[in-house]
């Protein structure tokens, strides 16, 4: 099968394309390939990231008991009421994952993507009636 895992950890978020075995059944062993010598230098940014995610950083605040689908929603409605105010989708990027994560990744990244996503669901949610549960 063909899946896709965010990890988030210690400020960072990075996605995963995972093919093969279903890593929700049991442990699996992954090996990374990057996409060749052109893609170096953003392979090691994104190895440098993963390594960041997976290290025990103690002065970190603890863990969010938000669910995946509340932090979803809540990026999404920091997303649209950024644009409501005037506000780009690079600038609702910058608010929610930091300046120098969408300088870093913005043009070839993941967060450009993500922002985009979250502005489509939040536009979702406020035609389809979810305003009226904040009222």
């Amino acid at each position: 099968g063909h899946q896709h895992v965010l990890l988030r950890g210690n400020g960072l978020v990075l996605q995963l394309a995972i093919t093969g075995a279903d890593i929700v059944r049991e442990p699996v062993k992954l090996n990374f390939v990057t996409g060749g010598a052109g893609s170096l230098e953003r392979t090691v940014v994104h190895l440098t990231d993963l390594r960041r995610i997976l290290s025990i950083d103690r002065t970190q605040p603890p863990v969010s008991t938000w669910t995946a689908r509340a932090l979803n929603r809540r990026d999404s409605l920091v997303v649209y009421d950024c644009l409501a105010a005037g506000g780009t989708e690079r600038e609702a990027g910058a608010i929610l994952h930091g300046a120098t994560a969408v300088a870093r990744d913005w043009r070839h990244g993941s967060i450009r993507q993500r922002i985009r996503r979250d502005r489509l669901r939040a536009e979702n949610f406020i035609f389809g009636g979810y305003r009226a549960l904040l009222e």
